[in-house]
């Protein structure tokens, strides 16, 4: 890992930061694109995105986790805006 601060003073690497995702987010799009992403902008949408909705997790897998925790119940385990296995 490398410390900004090693280079120059936080505040004018952060400036230079914008200023580089601005210059490249202004860069058309290529070709069936809607927009230019910069690294870690999907990742940074998808954790927000589940740190809203949950984490999808498909029927096969809930159910075996069910069933392994039915000894020891997982409470709080449901599929977002299913209010009927709330309580897990």
């Amino acid at each position: 890992m490398l410390d900004p601060k090693s280079f120059c003073p936080i505040d004018e690497f952060k400036r230079l930061m914008d200023g580089l995702v601005a210059y490249i987010k202004s860069s058309p799009p290529a070709a069936g694109f809607d927009e230019v992403l910069v690294p870690g902008e999907p990742e940074f949408r998808t954790l927000r995105r589940r740190s809203i909705e949950g984490i999808p997790i498909d029927p096969v897998t809930l159910s075996a986790i069910r069933d392994h925790a039915s000894d020891d119940p997982i409470h709080g385990i449901r599929r977002v805006g299913d209010a009927d296995e709330a309580s897990g």
